[in-house]
C-alpha cells in the first residue's frame, strides 16, 4: 500500500513540473545590467496553436542563458501550462497582457522573440524602440528579431498582389494553420529584394522616431529604411535572422 501511495506521489510531483510557474516581478523592480537582453513575448500555444515557434524559441533562450545574458519573459496570468518554455529561470517574469512592459533598460543590443508579429510582438517592439530613445549618451542600437521564433497571421501578412501570395496560401493549407513563423513566410519569397520589401512593411509600423537613422539587415545585406538628417541622434540596425 505504501508503494502505491509513493508511486502516485511521484507521478503527481512529476506532473507538477511539466510547465513553468511564473513568479512575476513588478516592472519598477526589474533591474537589467547586461548590454545584451532577450525579451520573450507570449511564447504560448494559446496563440501559436501548433507550436511553430517553439523549437527556435527555446534554442534562443538557451543561447542567452548560456552566455549569462539577461532574459525576460513577458507572460499573461492565464494558462501558464500553455507556455512552451523549456527553461524556467529567466532573469524576470513580467506580467504583460498585450506585449507591453514598463521597465527600463540600458542595453543597446536587444533580441526579441515570441508573439504575433502584428499584435503583441509589435507592441513589445515599439516599447523597445521607445526605451532606446530615452537612453542618454548612447547613439547606436541593435534590435534583432529571430524569424523562426516569431509567429504571425499568415493570411494578413501578405497581399493578394504579392508574387508569393499563392505560395504562402498553399503553405497555410498544407500546414493546417494560419499561424506561421516569419521564417515560414520568408521561405516562400524568392528574392532578397522581395524579402526586404515584405519585412519593411512591418517596420513602417514600429513607430520609430524621426531622428533615428534606420537600416534593416537580412542575409548580410543592409538596406536603409529611413535616412535621417545629418544631425540624427540615434542609429538603429534591425536584424532579421
Amino acid at each position: 500500500m505504501k508503494k502505491i501511495i509513493l508511486f502516485f506521489f511521484l507521478i503527481s510531483h512529476a506532473f507538477s513540473f511539466e510547465y513553468c510557474r511564473p513568479q512575476f516581478t513588478p516592472d519598477e523592480k526589474v533591474s537589467l545590467k547586461k548590454n545584451s537582453l532577450l525579451i520573450v513575448t507570449h511564447a504560448t500555444t494559446e496563440f501559436d496553436e501548433l507550436s511553430r515557434a517553439k523549437k527556435s524559441t527555446n534554442l534562443t533562450i538557451q543561447r542567452f542563458l548560456q552566455q549569462n545574458n539577461d532574459v525576460v519573459y513577458l507572460q499573461g496570468e492565464a494558462f501558464p501550462e500553455k507556455y512552451y518554455y523549456q527553461f524556467c529561470t529567466p532573469k524576470y517574469y513580467v506580467l504583460s497582457y498585450g506585449g507591453e512592459f514598463f521597465f527600463n533598460f540600458s542595453a543597446t543590443d536587444i533580441t526579441t522573440i515570441g508573439g504575433h508579429w502584428q499584435a503583441c510582438q509589435l507592441i513589445t517592439t515599439r516599447k523597445i524602440i521607445s526605451n532606446f530613445q530615452m537612453i542618454p549618451h548612447k547613439k547606436n542600437f541593435s534590435l534583432t528579431q529571430v524569424m523562426s521564433a516569431i509567429y504571425t497571421y499568415g493570411k494578413i501578412s501578405v497581399y493578394r498582389d504579392d508574387p508569393y501570395y499563392q505560395k504562402v496560401m498553399n503553405k497555410i493549407s498544407k500546414i493546417g494553420t494560419n499561424k506561421l513563423t516569419l521564417q515560414d513566410i520568408l521561405h516562400e519569397i524568392s528574392t532578397v529584394a522581395l524579402k526586404e520589401e515584405f519585412l519593411s512593411r512591418m517596420v513602417d509600423h514600429f513607430e520609430i522616431p524621426n531622428e533615428f537613422h534606420v537600416e534593416i539587415k537580412l542575409k548580410n545585406q543592409n538596406k536603409i529604411i529611413y535616412q535621417a538628417p545629418e544631425s540624427f541622434t540615434k542609429s538603429l540596425l534591425i536584424k532579421f535572422i
